[in-house]
């Protein structure tokens, strides 16, 4: 079954704006009001990514559990007041900033933690350390 994937960034902003914790790619997949939009759990994996890569959310390590495969959990920037927050050790006025390696109008490459990016026009391409 195909599914339209116009209003999954909607559905994503307005489900993680009301969380009160972390969500992993799996736990919003299950959600209806999202299924409808993705079609896979790696579709919405790739517009969470989209999501934080623009900066609109905060992107922290998923614990280890047997039922998900999940390494990342996202919260909105900004939802839920400085709470949520500051329980997660976030600073709200702190932007996603990666370090820049390279910045040339054809190409920008990135580093962040073990994961070195390199942008260019139609393609990005990341490289990580196993």
């Amino acid at each position: 079954m195909r599914n339209n994937e116009n209003g999954l960034f909607p559905a994503l902003e307005s489900i993680l704006k009301a969380a009160t914790e972390p969500l992993d790619c799996q736990a919003l997949f299950d959600m209806p009001e999202i299924r409808q939009h993705a079609a896979s759990v790696n579709r919405v994996s790739d517009y969470l990514g989209g999501l934080w890569r623009k900066g609109q959310v905060v992107r922290l390590p998923a614990p280890k559990t047997d039922n998900s495969r999940a390494r990342w959990m996202y919260v909105w920037r900004g939802s839920k007041g400085p709470k949520l927050h500051a329980s997660l050790g976030i600073e709200e006025g702190q932007p996603y900033t990666p370090r820049i390696l390279a910045d040339r109008p054809s190409v920008l490459i990135t580093e962040e933690g073990s994961t070195i990016t390199v942008e260019l026009p139609n393609l990005i391409i990341s490289i990580r350390t196993k």
